[in-house]
């Protein structure tokens, strides 16, 4: 948020830090917001992108990619574009399980990059998306640069 970083850019690293910021930040931003629900919502691991042929993506990356995403889609591991974008429709008509979610909950896969989704709060690796205090810090370091 200073504008200062890695000498080498690291995209893996950089799209985690961004979309748990993005979390973070709604998270906050929907307990202001009662009124309005929020969910932020991951469609998951989805083939049939164009993410990982982006130029940031290291070139073997690049290349290897569409290849594992068919082996990833084969094992259970990645779904089509239909089951991602789904995810967001059902979210916003509020359809099945994502009735049930808490106003700035982060919904995603509850195991790997698949399947059903759930609140990833109630998960191991998902509970500081939880934390008030580092809601509240997200929260204000983007509106002092936004």
């Amino acid at each position: 948020l200073r504008g200062t970083g890695p000498k080498k850019f690291d995209s893996k690293r950089t799209y985690g830090y961004t979309k748990g910021f993005g979390n973070l930040y709604f998270a906050a931003w929907a307990r202001r917001n009662p009124d309005i629900t929020v969910l932020s919502v991951s469609p998951g691991g989805t083939k049939d992108t164009n993410a990982a042929s982006a130029k940031a993506m290291p070139f073997m990356l690049r290349k290897m990619m569409p290849t594992m995403m068919v082996l990833m889609g084969m094992c259970g591991l990645f779904h089509s574009l239909d089951v991602g974008a789904k995810r967001y429709v059902d979210a916003v008509n509020g359809v099945d399980e994502y009735q049930t979610f808490d106003n700035g909950s982060f919904v995603a896969s509850v195991k790997g990059t698949s399947g059903r989704v759930g609140d990833q709060v109630h998960h191991k690796h998902g509970r500081q998306y939880g934390d008030f205090e580092k809601q509240d810090a997200c929260f204000e370091a983007v509106r002092s640069v936004v």
